[in-house]
């Protein structure tokens, strides 16, 4: 598999983001992958049936994180009982991606400001991202990604209100995925999620659209159960994990004037030192293997130096240096 880059997170995020998907990660494959790409952090997605890959996430020397689990379903429509709605007075339409981006934005942001994307919780990105940011995010890419013919989003509404949404995206001319869908909570708890699913339901016999997916976190037992009465089949269980290799955020920044790329020593001294950082302690009682990578040629004699923000039990260690135009021109990193 190749890796991704997330061009929508980058820019909101301000670092290079990408994702990647596999059955079975090759560690060496994919370790070259965010090192060519100077990736800064990346959402991997792996089969957690696959022993495998636990082993190889324990092997990348790049810090990573394990960040939940995600349960796959799939179900027959023309299989099941014709469902019924269970509230009069709604509404339905297919989303507009001219007219109503505000209006999706602002539903999508306030169903899932509680657990948007989950980078809240890998312990480097929960210091810099915040649950707005991830959720803003979120509602900016299914605003880009959603149109009216094969990416459907529909929202529900009561009179002028719309309180609910969920997405119809047809994956082959016999299968819909569900990436997402919600309801406003000022109107959760009344049936309007199983109405939703009943207009999914209705829409794929209309089209004659057999099969439908969607998915839910391990720990959402609420859509987990919602799933099963529906009749559907669990298929997948994803493993989340959060892979961190050249992520470098902080409140200072080191400006050295040199003629040549600084020596280790100056770069641990200037670690402990100016930017009081207290895992390298560690770091300097090991051997490493140095290794850069030139991103762009320039007069390095007046570069700043942005250091990593890792936890004690790392085993990258990442400077990047930056001309008088705070270009990226050259990465070094230290491998355990």
């Amino acid at each position: 598999m190749a890796l991704v880059l997330s061009e929508i997170e980058s820019e909101v995020f301000k670092c290079k983001a990408a994702r990647f998907e596999t059955d079975v990660l090759k560690t060496n494959n994919f370790q070259q992958q965010l090192i060519d790409n100077s990736i800064d952090f990346c959402r991997v997605k792996v089969n957690s049936a696959n022993l495998k890959n636990y082993s190889a996430f324990a092997q990348l020397s790049m810090p990573n994180q394990f960040c939940g689990s995600i349960l796959k379903y799939k179900m027959d429509f023309f299989k099941l009982p014709k469902p019924a709605y269970k509230n009069k007075g709604l509404a339905f339409e297919v989303y507009n991606p001219i007219s109503q981006q505000d209006i999706l934005c602002n539903l999508i942001e306030n169903t899932f400001i509680t657990d948007p994307i989950g980078y809240y919780k890998n312990q480097l990105l929960s210091t810099i991202i915040t649950k707005q940011q991830e959720v803003k995010c979120m509602a900016h890419w299914y605003v880009k990604h959603c149109d009216d013919s094969q990416n459907k989003m529909i929202l529900m509404k009561i009179g002028d209100q719309y309180i609910g949404y969920i997405s119809i995206f047809q994956k082959e001319s016999n299968l819909v995925n569900t990436p997402i869908a919600g309801v406003l909570p000022k109107y959760q708890g009344q049936k309007m999620f199983d109405d939703l699913r009943t207009y999914r339901h209705l829409y794929c016999l209309q089209n004659h659209i057999k099969y439908g997916t969607a998915g839910a976190r391990i720990e959402n037992n609420y859509s987990q159960q919602t799933f099963i009465n529906d009749g559907m089949q669990q298929i997948s269980n994803e493993a989340i994990y959060i892979v961190t290799p050249f992520l470098n955020k902080n409140d200072k920044i080191i400006s050295i004037k040199t003629k040549n790329i600084l020596p280790d020593n100056i770069v641990f001294q200037s670690l402990n030192e100016q930017l009081n950082i207290h895992f390298l302690k560690d770091y300097k009682t090991k051997t490493y293997t140095k290794k850069s990578l030139f991103v762009k040629h320039a007069d390095l004699s007046d570069c700043s130096i942005s250091m990593p923000v890792c936890a004690n039990d790392r085993k990258m260690v990442v400077v990047k240096y930056y001309d008088n135009e705070q270009a990226l021109c050259l990465l070094n990193w230290f491998e355990g």
